[in-house]
């Protein structure tokens, strides 16, 4: 439609004000808009990701609805050798860091999209053990800005400025607060393998996201120790990342005649 005004001096002023647009046409380019975006995500404070939501719910209503409709996962990513480890017997991940971070790295989108995460035991005393390492690699000796949920039976020390939630026993109850931590936002299991696996045992595991790193360990912490029979695991992708790793992406199949086995 036109709208004309009043003249001004000796010249008049005209502007074309465009019809109103379809809701699901806003959603779709509220979206585009978003995935142009590629933004550097600060894994310490999150942000430029906090700041990229904001921007668009204030310019493109309907993305508030996209953003939060999205479906919740509980997602398994980690990385291991090409021989099925994510650490040594004494739990070294040495090995990893020797391979380098590739260029091309999901992490920063995956974290992105993560509201709140669980690890076991062995994985938090890692972290409390080389936080100088930790903390060079990542510029934070606890590099999440999401709720955490340790599982363990043990007392442990206390990462300064972690927000963290000692928990043990079944991850089903525990998982229900997690997801209303998470706010609609992905759950990411850490690790260890095992405790991947009670989520798996459970029926609460959707996806694993797995990167291959090219070393053999012959031996370790096996990254899912659990018998896991086809059609379960539904690949998704395969993808080279630099020259170490290779990301494997599958989804859990929820069907009822997919039965989880110990």
């Amino acid at each position: 439609m036109d709208f004309r005004v009043k003249k001004k001096g000796t010249m008049f002023y005209r502007m074309t004000i465009p019809e109103p647009m379809p809701q699901g046409r806003l959603e779709e380019r509220a979206t585009a808009h978003r995935n142009r975006l590629h933004f550097h995500v600060d894994t310490v404070t999150q942000t430029k990701q906090t700041q990229r939501d904001r921007f668009f719910l204030a310019c493109f209503p309907a993305y508030h609805s996209a953003f939060h409709n999205r479906p919740m996962k509980t997602i398994y990513y980690t990385a291991s050798s090409l021989d099925g480890f994510i650490a040594t017997q004494d739990d070294s991940l040495q090995w990893l860091f020797a391979l380098g971070n590739p260029t091309d790295s999901s992490y920063p989108e995956f974290i992105s999209q993560v509201g709140a995460l669980a690890m076991g035991a062995s994985t938090y005393l890692w972290l409390v053990q080389n936080s100088e390492q930790v903390k060079a690699e990542t510029g934070s000796a606890w590099p999440y800005s999401q709720p955490a949920w340790i599982f363990t039976s043990r007392d442990l020390p206390r990462i300064e400025n972690a927000d963290l939630r000692f928990a043990q026993g079944d991850v089903i109850p525990v998982h229900h607060e997690m997801k209303v931590a998470a706010e609609g936002k992905n759950i990411w299991i850490v690790g260890g393998g095992d405790l991947a696996g009670q989520f798996y045992d459970s029926g609460l595991l959707d996806e694993v996201i797995i990167q291959i790193g090219s070393v053999s360990l012959g031996s370790g912490k096996p990254v899912l120790p659990r018998q896991i029979l086809p059609p379960q695991l539904q690949l998704q992708s395969a993808q080279q990342r630099g020259s170490g790793f290779v990301e494997l992406r599958y989804l859990i199949s929820k069907s009822a005649s997919s039965i989880p086995s110990s």
